[in-house]
């Protein structure tokens, strides 16, 4: 069994979050997140760095979750069997993307609704799914946590 590493990179430009998603090469309509095999002997964070690097020649994350989904899946034809490991990345919105040419063809930054309906495989969404409801609670808890309610509004 394949263990790979899934990461979806996202960012928040002029307030709204986007979401990157990258097109494989050698097809038309494949889109996904970072994702990438684990090398013999190395560990989940040096996969995530090593593919982060590798596929969108982003060097420097902002925060990176910890594990946030993990699935099993089939190749079409049942003969590989594999694991994905789940995890986000928030990097800056002015970070720049250097696709690796013989992996990816294009990127692009989405809005959640349209990265979600760009995406194949139900692992590959449901990873989106979970990532994009830690975001929104952990952006309404960031909302009643910096709310001051003194008794002096100070207008």
């Amino acid at each position: 069994m394949k263990t790979l590493v899934q990461v979806n990179i996202y960012r928040w430009r002029d307030g709204q979050l986007e979401f990157l998603l990258l097109k494989h090469v050698d097809t038309s309509d494949d889109w996904q997140p970072v994702t990438g095999h684990m090398a013999l002997g190395e560990n989940v964070g040096d996969t995530l760095k090593r593919e982060i690097i590798e596929e969108t020649g982003i060097h420097k994350v902002k925060d990176l979750t910890e594990q946030l989904y993990a699935y099993e899946w089939y190749s079409d034809d049942q003969r590989e069997k594999g694991n994905d490991l789940v995890f986000g990345a928030e990097v800056r919105p002015d970070t720049e993307v250097e696709l690796n040419p013989k992996k990816h063809d294009k990127y692009e930054w989405l809005p959640y609704e349209e990265a979600l309906k760009r995406l194949k495989w139900d692992g590959t969404k449901e990873s989106l799914r979970r990532l994009y409801a830690r975001l929104q609670n952990q952006q309404t808890a960031d909302v009643i946590e910096n709310d001051d309610y003194s008794e002096d509004p100070g207008f």
